[in-house]
């Protein structure tokens, strides 16, 4: 049976009504929280998708994290890494593969992805790299870490073929899929160099918890880099919105869905981080604007600094102690 949007039926329910409601923006947010109990209207699988389905943004990403990573104290590029949260495709894995690394651990609450999108995207990878191409307005090529040499060492056709016909199999020699929750030991203690996501840690229920895995998996000395959105993902009129609404409204909000926000600030990340023997390398942070006034925050917000309710977004690096 075909699943219909919880709009559809809402306007089947209350006709003119309708209008009124779904054009409230905290009122479709409840009614889709609402709608994840309500069979066939609720699919998990639609949730996650991300940007990753483009070769360009996948590269853009994987380069972004890693200029900054060695930049901040990352010695080497990284053998063994780990992501949390790949989305539609393994797109930033592959980058990561082929440029250098041996093995890619993907993390995720279900599997997104499809192999035959994984491959598209691998042949466009290759022919960015090869290009050393600049994304404009995304990167610019490190060529400083990803030499000439480098590369012509690290594109050999028979690497790469291997990592291709890899890839085709699903042997798992250079790449692993996991789901979080299936075994807290998946990955064993002090065994990675590299951990990060992009757009995934403000979706974490319990932030403190996975940074304390990440800490456990890294080696001594290895780096975690995160890029986490503060925005409310169009949950309310304004970006900063959703930091108005109470515990109650909230848990309407989420419903079962898990992917929904939260509302964690860029100081509560730096502080779980801090907690699970990281030393934080460097903060990057981006100031959003129109944003609510003080005084509209909930109760369990009010303590909030303001220069927390003025960023929409971060990137935070930190090294394992």
């Amino acid at each position: 049976m075909a699943r219909k949007p919880i709009e559809y039926i809402i306007k089947e329910l209350y006709g003119r009504t309708y209008d009124l409601i779904i054009h409230n923006t905290k009122s479709r947010a409840i009614l889709d929280g609402i709608g994840s109990y309500i069979p066939y209207v609720y699919n998990p699988l639609q949730e996650g998708s991300g940007e990753t389905h483009s070769a360009e943004y996948c590269y853009s990403v994987w380069l972004k994290h890693l200029t900054l990573a060695m930049d901040s104290g990352m010695k080497h590029y990284p053998e063994s890494v780990v992501e949390l949260g790949p989305g539609a495709s393994i797109g930033t894995g592959l980058a990561a593969v082929i440029a250098g690394a041996s093995h890619y651990q993907a993390l995720d609450v279900l599997d997104y992805t499809k192999k035959e999108l994984n491959l598209k995207i691998f042949d466009g990878l290759l022919e960015l790299f090869e290009k050393r191409q600049s994304i404009p307005e995304l990167i610019e090529f490190p060529g400083h870490i990803l030499t000439g040499d480098y590369l012509d060492r690290i594109l050999d056709a028979a690497r790469i073929n291997e990592i291709r016909d890899s890839l085709i199999e699903e042997d798992e020699k250079f790449f692993s899929y996991s789901l979080l929750g299936e075994d807290a030991n998946i990955i064993p203690a002090n065994s990675i160099d590299f951990v990060f996501s992009h757009a995934v840690m403000e979706h974490v229920g319990d932030i403190g918890l996975f940074y304390s895995k990440m800490s456990k998996w890294l080696k001594s000395g290895g780096i975690t880099s995160h890029q986490i959105d503060f925005e409310c993902h169009n949950l309310a009129e304004k970006w900063n919105g959703h930091w108005t609404y109470s515990s109650v409204v909230w848990k309407l909000i989420q419903g079962r869905r898990k992917d929904v926000l939260n509302r964690h600030t860029h100081s509560d990340h730096v502080k779980s981080m801090q907690s699970a023997n990281f030393a934080v390398v460097n903060e990057i942070k981006f100031e959003g604007e129109a944003g609510i006034q003080r005084e509209e925050l909930a109760l369990r917000f009010k303590r909030m600094s303001d220069e927390d309710l003025r960023t929409k977004g971060s990137i935070i690096l930190a090294r394992k102690s």
